[in-house]
């Protein structure tokens, strides 16, 4: 109680950091989905841009629900079933997640392989 109290006053007391805090958000956001429209290039899937800015954050909406392990599986399927909705076929939406895994294990495997030999003291 104590903590939720101290957190909105600093929300309340710094609104300009509130503020780019959702900015970022919104630029990560974009980022995924750039990702995820280069991807479908180059792949050579002829993809709508404007489909993605529906489709990706409301399959990380539905990963964030608690039923699988860090939402595997909830993305790709919400990613399917909505690009399926918008007419592309099944396989290009499969292909199109599992490179997106792919690129996201590619980058952050190694980071996390870097900071699990890293010396814990300096962390």
């Amino acid at each position: 109680s104590r903590a939720l109290k101290e957190f909105f006053l600093v929300i309340r007391n710094n609104p300009k950091n509130v503020v780019f805090a959702i900015l970022l958000s919104f630029l990560s956001t974009f980022c995924i989905i750039a990702c995820y429209f280069f991807l479908a290039v180059s792949l050579n899937f002829d993809m709508q841009l404007v489909n993605l800015l529906v489709v990706v954050p409301v399959s990380f909406i539905a990963a964030a629900l608690p039923i699988s392990v860090g939402g595997l599986g909830v993305r790709e399927g919400a990613i399917v079933v909505m690009l399926s909705g918008y007419g592309y076929p099944v396989e290009q939406g499969i292909a199109l997640t599992v490179a997106y895994f792919t690129v996201l294990s590619m980058v952050t495997l190694p980071c996390g392989l870097l900071l699990l030999t890293k010396n814990k003291s300096s962390i």
